[in-house]
């Protein structure tokens, strides 16, 4: 036995406590450690869309449940994959020069469609930003899905067509009577092409006395209601009266 040990109890009692402290700060910044890390999983967890970290060489290096849950790919075979694999083949040029945008100017954001396991396709919004973990280049990002936006456009596409393909006068308007839009069918019956009309009242196509239909037309609209099948007169760009049937509906955002 150390006789030191044996004459100098204070000095092995001091040596203690320091090793207890030591011990204790380190188990605290442990803890701290393990809170945060717990903290950030949760946070990445809880995104709405598809989280991912991966390298320049395409390598996942982190990404969030629902990036599983969304492509049907488990872990193991998340970490199997690249970027690129979760791409239709006539988009991974796009998205692959998208990748290098953002490993060359810090970020970028391209729509595209993310290709699961059951081979299903989902628009996508793919937002990249540039990174460094431990000196290592990486992109940092997420997806959000944008199938709902996508079928509002293509159903607003069909509106449109449907529009501008009717042989019926189909105009728009804002409630002091500012004509908004105007099809081919309007130019056909009246005349005036959409530049000679938009942003014009709609009186320009009104007899003299018959503007006041308009302040009726209005309070009705205003009200909710639909104008339907109004029979009146209404006036062409070369000054010709003709009669016409009118159908006017209050159109909400």
């Amino acid at each position: 036995m150390n006789e030191d040990m044996i004459n100098n109890p204070l000095e092995n009692s001091g040596a203690g406590l320091k090793i207890d402290e030591d011990s204790s700060i380190y188990r605290r910044i442990n803890e701290k450690l393990a809170k945060e890390k717990s903290f950030a999983e949760a946070t990445i967890n809880s995104l709405p869309g598809i989280f991912y970290l991966f390298t320049v060489e395409g390598k996942y290096l982190r990404w969030n449940d629902n990036f599983e849950k969304v492509t049907g790919y488990s872990s193991e075979e998340m970490l199997e994959r690249h970027p690129l694999d979760f791409l239709d083949e006539d988009e991974k040029e796009m998205v692959g020069e998208i990748i290098t945008e953002v490993f060359t100017n810090g970020e970028s954001s391209v729509e595209a469609n993310l290709f699961c396991k059951d081979g299903s396709k989902i628009p996508y919004l793919f937002t990249g930003k540039k990174t460094e973990i431990d000196n290592i280049p990486c992109l940092l990002g997420m997806g959000i899905d944008i199938s709902k936006r996508k079928l509002a456009e293509n159903e607003s596409y069909k509106l449109a067509a449907i529009v501008e393909s009717s042989n019926d006068a189909i105009i728009s308007k804002c409630f002091n009577g500012t004509i908004l839009s105007w099809n081919k069918g309007a130019t056909q019956i009246f005349g005036y092409t959409p530049d000679e009309v938009i942003g014009k009242n709609i009186c320009l196509l009104f007899p003299p006395d018959l503007i006041e239909e308009e302040i009726k037309i209005i309070k009705k609209v205003k009200l909710g209601e639909q104008v339907s099948n109004f029979e009146t007169i209404r006036v062409k760009k070369d000054g010709t009266h003709f009669p016409v049937s009118l159908t006017v509906s209050p159109v909400k955002d």
